[in-house]
């Protein structure tokens, strides 16, 4: 596996029904978290980012983008709510285990929850990741070579 690290960001705040796009506090937090990455976690390694189809996602998406200067790749499958349910095992195989060294995948409340305990046990052997529910414009990072998980808080 050549992966080292996937965070899992949860986009950030939004106006009212989200389609309008991120809040200004929701384009503060993606600044911040997308300033974390790019100094404390990557060290000058491109960054592969996905992300979900939904407005407050790629206008996050876009944030980090700039930041870390590299593009985004959407994708459907990462836009979970209630009239779409998670499909955790295809968002799995998106990942890409043998590709880039870091993946950064900004998506919805469901896959925050659900994938890192996935990622644990299909991709790093069975490993339990603690996990819990992150607020808005948060992320988890999971360090692939030691089989740990924690929360970026923006």
């Amino acid at each position: 596996m050549n992966l080292k690290k996937l965070f899992i960001v949860r986009h950030g705040d939004y106006l009212s029904s989200g389609e309008e796009g991120l809040s200004p506090l929701g384009i503060r937090q993606m600044e911040s978290i997308g300033a974390e990455i790019k100094t404390q976690h990557i060290n000058g390694t491109k960054p592969r980012i996905i992300t979900s189809t939904a407005t407050r996602a790629k206008q996050s998406a876009d944030i980090l983008t700039r930041i870390l200067e590299v593009e985004a790749e959407e994708h459907e499958v990462l836009w979970s709510e209630n009239r779409r349910p998670p499909q955790v095992k295809k968002v799995f195989d998106l990942i890409d285990l043998d590709g880039p060294e870091v993946v950064i995948m900004v998506t919805h409340l469901e896959y925050t929850e659900l994938l890192p305990l996935y990622f644990g046990v299909y991709a790093l052997g069975g490993s339990k990741l603690p996990y819990r529910e992150i607020r808005k414009g948060s992320a988890y990072v999971i360090d692939c070579e030691e089989k740990i998980a924690a929360v970026l808080v923006s």
